[in-house]
């Protein structure tokens, strides 16, 4: 994702707050970024839109399977009830599908989440798609999470990524920063 397609979806944010103005933000993404994470980034652009809304940031995420475990972390570390919170994904059209299955795969208890999507460069879509599809299977084969006949848990989740993710393969300090998070 670039700078731009962040700030759209910040964009898109700030409009849709200001209808929900008691909305909490939560920006998630760490990115490979070493001067500011993917959330940092976005945080700064809200700033600089004058969202005023409660803002969270979740900075470890590498990829949408972990953007929607590590955002229902981070809601259960502020003691969300995540049963009846309302989440709506703000993210790039081709992706919401996507982002969409995850989270609800992630948060089952909850039938309240939603997705909009920003619309997609038309020099990007070939290059984002082919980058869906990757991303789709590489999370269906290591960590089986669209595998009707098997439901993890959060923990189980969480150790899939650690052994078959290559981005968060011998992440120690995820898992001891989570451990606490999870729910059995």
């Amino acid at each position: 994702h670039g700078q731009r397609t962040r700030r759209l979806r910040v964009e898109c944010a700030a409009h849709f707050l200001k209808s929900h103005p008691q909305a909490k933000l939560i920006l998630s993404g760490g990115g490979r970024s070493t001067i500011a994470t993917e959330a940092e980034q976005m945080r700064s652009v809200a700033k600089s839109l004058g969202i005023e809304n409660e803002t969270y940031c979740e900075l470890d995420s590498m990829d949408t399977v972990a953007n929607a475990l590590f955002t229902k972390f981070l809601l259960l570390g502020k003691g969300y009830n995540l049963a009846e919170a309302k989440i709506v994904i703000i993210t790039s059209r081709f992706h919401t599908m996507r982002a969409l299955a995850y989270f609800k795969e992630i948060f089952p208890q909850n039938s309240s989440i939603a997705a909009l999507g920003i619309t997609t460069l038309k020099s990007s879509v070939e290059k984002v798609l082919a980058h869906e599809l990757v991303s789709q299977y590489e999370a269906t084969k290591s960590l089986g999470i669209f595998d009707q006949d098997i439901k993890l848990t959060d923990q189980e989740m969480m150790l899939k990524l650690f052994m078959h993710h290559d981005f968060y393969k011998n992440r120690y300090d995820l898992l001891r920063k989570f451990l606490g998070s999870i729910v059995t």
